[in-house]
Formats: C-alpha cells, sequence, structure tokens
C-alpha cells in the first residue's frame, strides 16, 4: 500500500519548484481578458441639428467601453440606427442609439423641416421641403419666397439658405419678408444658413422684414459684400426680428438697422451671434417707437459707431461685447434713452460711451473701458 501522504507532498514540492521557475523566468499564470460591462457617449458629436433626410454624421462623437475590471477604453467600431437609415422624425430630442456588441448608449439630436432654398442656374431657384419642389416660372429669389409663403399658409417655417455650409449668393437681389395683416400670410419664421448680396445704398438690405406685424428670428450668416461709401444694409427690420446666432457683416453703413414704421414693429432682441461693420455702425436704432434689446452676442465696429441710437427710441442693453476701435461703442445721437444694466462695452481709441445731445444714457453693473463723453457720465 502507498504512502499517499509521502506522494501528495512530493506533488506539492514540484509545484512550489515550478512556479518559482516561473516567477524567475518572469512568466506567471494567464489572467482572463477584462469583460465590457457598459459602453457610453462620453463626447457629444460635433453635429447635433438634422434636416429631415439626413443620416447621422458621428464625427467628434467619442464612445467607451467600461470593463469589469474598473478600466476604460475608446471604441470605434460602433454602430447607430441612423447610419444609413435617414431621419424621418422631425423634433428637438430625436433618440440616435449607439450600440457596440450587445452594449448601447442613447443621444438625442434636433431634426427641422426646413424650405432649403437652393439656385438651379443662374439666379433661378426652388425650394425644397420633404420631398415637395416649390418652384416659379421667373428668375427671382423673391417668387420662391412668396412660393413659400403661400405654401406655409400663415404656419411658423424655417428658411435655409443654401445647404447651410455653402454660401447662396443673390448679387444684387434681396430677400423681403412682408405681411399685410396679422396672420395672414407668414407665421413666425426661422433662418439659416448662409446669403450674401452686393447692395448699394439703394438696396433695402440682403434682408429685408417689411410692412405688417411679422417675427424673423435669425441663426444664419448675412452679409451684404457692398463697399461703396455709404453701402446699404444687412438687415432692415420694421417687423420684430431676434438675432440668437450666425454671423451678420457690412463693410460700411448699416449692419442690422432698426425702423418702427409700425406701432407692433421695430423691435430687434439680441442674444447671441455676431454684428460687425468695418466702415459704418453695426446696429443703428432709427425711430420714436420700437426698441433694441441686447442681452448677449458680440457687436463690433472698426470706425464708427457699434451701437447708435439715431432718434428718439430706447436701446436696453444687459449683456453682450460691445466695442469700436475707433469710433463710439454706444452713441446715443438725440433725445432718446440708453440704459445700460450689464455687458461689456470696450472703446479702443475711441468713446466708450457719447451722449451726444439731451438723451441719457444711464449705467449700472457694466463693464466699461475708455473714455466717456461727456466726461461727468
Amino acid at each position: 500500500m502507498k504512502n499517499t501522504s509521502k506522494v501528495l507532498g512530493i506533488a506539492v514540492i514540484i509545484a512550489a519548484i515550478a512556479l518559482n521557475a516561473l516567477s524567475m523566468t518572469g512568466c506567471a499564470p494567464a489572467e482572463a481578458d477584462p469583460v465590457i460591462e457598459s459602453i457610453s457617449v462620453t463626447t457629444q458629436p460635433t453635429k447635433t441639428t438634422y434636416n429631415y433626410g439626413d443620416t447621422f454624421d458621428p464625427t467628434g462623437m467619442v464612445v467607451t467601453a467600461t470593463y469589469d475590471n474598473g478600466s476604460t477604453s475608446v471604441v470605434t467600431d460602433y454602430t447607430t440606427d441612423y447610419d444609413t437609415t435617414p431621419f424621418t422624425t422631425v423634433g428637438t430630442a430625436i433618440t440616435v442609439t449607439v450600440t457596440y456588441g450587445a452594449f448601447t448608449d442613447t443621444l438625442t439630436v434636433t431634426v427641422i423641416d426646413p424650405y432649403i432654398i437652393t439656385p438651379q442656374a443662374a439666379l433661378y431657384f426652388k425650394a425644397t421641403k420633404t420631398g415637395n419642389i416649390i418652384t416659379t416660372g421667373t428668375n427671382t429669389i423673391q417668387n420662391v419666397i412668396d412660393a413659400i409663403k403661400a405654401n406655409a399658409n400663415g404656419a411658423a417655417c424655417i428658411i435655409q439658405f443654401g445647404d447651410g455650409t455653402d454660401t447662396l449668393d443673390l448679387g444684387t437681389d434681396y430677400v423681403t419678408f412682408t405681411n399685410t395683416s396679422a396672420g395672414s400670410n407668414w407665421g413666425a419664421i426661422t433662418l439659416i444658413g448662409k446669403i450674401t448680396t452686393d447692395l448699394s445704398s439703394s438696396g433695402y438690405g440682403t434682408i429685408y422684414i417689411s410692412s405688417g406685424p411679422i417675427s424673423v428670428t435669425s441663426n444664419a450668416d448675412i452679409a451684404n459684400t457692398n463697399t461703396s461709401s455709404f453701402g446699404g444694409k444687412a438687415i432692415y427690420n420694421y417687423g420684430t426680428l431676434n438675432i440668437i446666432g450666425g454671423t451678420i457683416t457690412n463693410p460700411n453703413a448699416w449692419t442690422v438697422y432698426n425702423y418702427a414704421m409700425y406701432s407692433t414693429g421695430g423691435v430687434v432682441n439680441i442674444s447671441g451671434g455676431t454684428i460687425q461693420s468695418t466702415g459704418g455702425w453695426a446696429v443703428s436704432h432709427y425711430s420714436a417707437n420700437g426698441s433694441v434689446n441686447i442681452t448677449g452676442g458680440t457687436i463690433s465696429s472698426t470706425t464708427s459707431r457699434a451701437v447708435y441710437n439715431q432718434s428718439t427710441g430706447t436701446i436696453n442693453i444687459s449683456g453682450g461685447a460691445i466695442s469700436t476701435t475707433s469710433g463710439s461703442a454706444v452713441y446715443n445721437a438725440s433725445t432718446g434713452a440708453i440704459n445700460i444694466t450689464g455687458g461689456t462695452i470696450t472703446g479702443g481709441t475711441g468713446y466708450a460711451l457719447y451722449n451726444y445731445s439731451t438723451g441719457t444714457i444711464t449705467y449700472t453693473g457694466a463693464t466699461i473701458t475708455g473714455s466717456k463723453y461727456p466726461s461727468t457720465l
């Protein structure tokens, strides 16, 4: 009968010698590979707003896997449910599901359904919306705008110039939005994309918001490129203009011009975006009625007035950054009122605040850098 305890003892010794040998040669028993427990979208994609019919663009998005040992790593060979399937639901919180193996995470995007105005040939335009094509027999963008108005039939709508990245160049043409009575034509209008014109002083503006109660919200890049000594306007507003983004530029005269012809019109609300003039006035208000209300955004002029109250109206500034290089950042020309309760105003080599006549400029809580006129301000 074998001595089993002796045999077991020898086996233990042999196993210990083997393990010691492995340790001395730098080897160790293999560890099990970490196992994924979850994935998450740790960086949102660059593009978060899509048109109806677009597919998902993952550029800029980072997807991270977390393992059972606490480690993490970035994964790239994931899929989404809109890689090849287009968005066909409109909304501000459309769910996109990201899948990697058996694991998923989600993010939300905005999907809009705009009228997209594109040139088909020299100055022949069409507007497309969810497959509908609106065309006219004449070669002006205004005919297309009027056709969109008829199709919208008083409902709110989004108008996109070009594909949203390329600039739609109108030459010396311009776009007019007009109503004859409340609710009979346009609803609220939202502008996106890029549009440019070359208008002299006789032009109304790249965007002309004309008669009747009408509201336009802009997140577009809008430019008038005319370089004459007294060039036209980038936006001429008689209605209600809400600037929430985009870049609006003009080399001379008025970039955004506000005139209150109607009791319910002539209001500009600026909460974001960039408004620039390199040879004139960036934001100008000329009326006893209406107002300009600045709560955000960047407004600048290089050689003249960044914010200009030309008449007896009111300009309210509670935020944003307003600056000039050599003119006046905020200028009150007549008997109107400029009320400043916040924001940053920088005069450069010119004036930060300039009160020319018997009007009033009051300020509390703002950061003001530069000289004032009169010095008693």
